[in-house]
């Protein structure tokens, strides 16, 4: 809240105008009435909820959004301690949580950062601490609302239902069906909207992140920046993009983006496994990424051998640099450390958080990262660290008894 009220973060966007949708026509829509597939439900439901308490009113939001974030560093804590039966952890993750800038700045964004980081350790914390058929249908909750939220959460279904399956067939059956009938309703209006089970601007997303061009602008740039180029492409080779006629034009453009983009791979398979790699080490780069914030005069030209040269752009401001790499860096080394003190519980207890870990990597490998897409993944290595500080503390106040104590 403080955050908000000294930097007054712009609170409006995609996501305000589906929010409106939703209370004008009671439909994912935008303000117009126009019904829109392009980003999941879960954030503009709980926009809507929060006006409907509120009214429109967006520091009212942010206040409620901020309060919802902050329930993350309680999870977070629950789960710290259910892992490791130590209550110090436990404190400390939930500190770490609540101080750390990258998730302080997407508390009050206008993003589904917030709500995806909570339901992301609401469900970890479920799934930790399940027993039974009921603890797997409290874990499923979690995992739907994550996966309405921002679908690259669907990765963990299979994932979950593995790692729990070499302990209880049973609960990762009940875990799997259960978040598959929570999700089925909006799976099924995507595919008769869009053709596909994904949002209609993951083919535009897919499109521009196997770009050939897209290695060259890429971190100083988002790919972002290659949208315009993306719908010349699409008139040119793909006019008549319809896949059927009970399509929608969102879902026929987003099906005719996705046969662009297997044949722009299929015409640089080794630039865009490369890409691919790349892209995983800007995932977690220690600096924010991309380096420049697109603004209306950024673009990019051709050179002469061919590559894209991107030009315009704002620079991403100095103190907002220092405080993710400030923080990140440090956070990081101690998640290492964190990590070797449990190397035994990696692939036991913590599975599900290498699990998340997992499904990032995969999912922006195969689209474009960037460090807002990441933060919430980042609560893994909020864990770990707690785990190192915990580790030091302890071993640090031994060290005080020992030598206080009289021989």
């Amino acid at each position: 809240m403080a955050y908000a009220a000294a930097v007054r973060p712009a609170f409006s966007g995609y996501y305000w105008d589906v929010a409106t949708g939703i209370l004008r026509a009671h439909a994912l829509a935008l303000p117009d009435g126009t019904p829109t597939a392009a980003f999941e439900p879960g954030y503009p439901l709980f926009l809507a909820l929060v006006r409907a308490l509120v009214g429109d009113h967006p520091l009212a939001v942010q206040v409620i959004q901020a309060l919802v974030a902050a329930a993350g560093a309680v999870y977070l804590a629950r789960l710290t301690v259910r892992l490791t039966s130590d209550r110090l952890s436990g404190i400390v993750s939930a500190y770490l949580f609540a101080f750390y800038p990258l998730l302080i700045r997407h508390a009050t964004d206008p993003t589904e950062n917030a709500l995806f980081t909570l339901t992301l350790v609401g469900f970890a914390d479920a799934f930790i601490s399940m027993e039974g058929p009921r603890g797997a249908v409290g874990a499923a909750i979690w995992l739907a609302l994550a996966i309405l939220t921002r679908s690259i959460a669907i990765l963990l279904i299979p994932i979950a239902a593995a790692i729990e399956g070499r302990r209880s067939w049973t609960r990762a059956v009940t875990l799997a069906g259960t978040t598959v009938l929570l999700v089925a309703p909006y799976g099924a209006w995507l595919a008769a909207r869009t053709g596909t089970m994904a949002p209609s601007r993951a083919g535009l997303n897919l499109f521009i992140s196997n770009s050939e061009y897209a290695g060259d602008l890429m971190p100083t740039y988002a790919p972002d920046l290659l949208v315009d180029y993306a719908e010349r492409r699409l008139a040119e080779e793909a006019p008549a993009s319809a896949t059927g006629a009970a399509l929608s034009e969102e879902g026929s453009e987003s099906a005719a983006f996705m046969r662009l983009a297997w044949h722009e791979v299929l015409r640089h398979p080794f630039v865009t496994a490369r890409l691919k790699l790349m892209n995983v080490a800007y995932l977690f780069s220690p600096v924010l990424v991309p380096y420049r914030d697109l603004t209306p005069d950024a673009a990019f030209t051709i050179d002469a051998s061919g590559r894209a040269v991107g030009r315009g752009g704002r620079e991403r401001p100095f103190a907002l640099q220092l405080a993710y790499s400030a923080s990140y860096l440090p956070i990081a080394a101690l998640a290492g450390c964190g990590a070797w003190l449990r190397r035994r519980h990696l692939f036991g207890p913590d599975a599900i958080l290498w699990g998340i870990v997992a499904t990032f990597v995969i999912a922006y490998a195969v689209f474009f990262p960037t460090t807002r897409y990441r933060a919430p993944m980042d609560v893994v290595l909020l864990f770990y660290a707690a785990v190192a500080v915990d580790g030091w503390l302890g071993a640090s106040l031994l060290a005080r008894r020992s030598a206080t104590t009289p021989a």
